[in-house]
């Protein structure tokens, strides 16, 4: 019987033996030319403080500022909708289904305010909001699917706001502006009107 040291020794003999039977040295085959790529981190560094010299990163700064300044005031238009041309009047279910379980929001919360969703580019749509912000005063709520929230907010000497994307009127089913939306019993009620 062998030993467990005569053992490992056999072992380790044998594998040094069959990696170097594998082992060839091939040469060289082609040219052979140094790295020659600068490090990415010094370039960035570099680019950056050429762009600090020129004036560059504050030209920059400056455009990224009134970019989103002019977002703010003039978010982009919910494009899918459409003018009323003929007044449309329906019932909206606002009810969801959560965890299996059919939910309506109006069973226990009341609608505050009226909802008056217009396009504030439109001067038909325009006059009808003025209309109705001397009407119902601030028992409605204004909301622009195009347009000048500043502008809107100055006029009505109150809060204005924007249907981002389009998702309240996507939500109530909404085609055409304006739109005014009240709420009957656990619905909504949407009227689009022609202005």
């Amino acid at each position: 019987m062998w030993s467990k040291r005569c053992l490992l020794s056999v072992l380790g003999l044998l594998c040094l033996m069959a990696t170097s039977a594998f082992a060839n040295n091939l040469g060289v085959i082609g040219t052979l030319y140094p790295i020659a790529e600068p490090d990415l981190l010094q370039v960035i560094q570099k680019r950056v403080t050429t762009m600090g010299e020129t004036g560059e990163i504050s030209q920059l700064e400056y455009s990224l500022q009134n970019a989103v300044q002019n977002h703010l005031e003039r978010p982009i238009p919910v494009t899918q909708l459409s003018p009323t041309q003929k007044a449309r009047t329906f019932l909206f279910n606002p009810a969801m289904q959560l965890g299996g379980q059919l939910v309506n929001p109006l069973t226990d919360v009341t609608l505050p305010q009226a909802l008056f969703f217009y396009d504030a580019d439109d001067p038909k749509q325009e006059r009808l909001a003025q209309h109705i912000a001397q009407k119902e005063g601030s028992k409605a709520l204004f909301i622009l699917v195009g347009g000048s929230i500043a502008r809107e907010t100055e006029r009505f000497q109150q809060r204005v706001y924007f249907d981002q994307d389009g998702r309240l009127v996507n939500r109530f089913q909404i085609q055409h502006v304006p739109a005014f939306v009240t709420q009957q019993g656990h619905q909504l009620r949407i009227q689009e009107l022609v202005p």
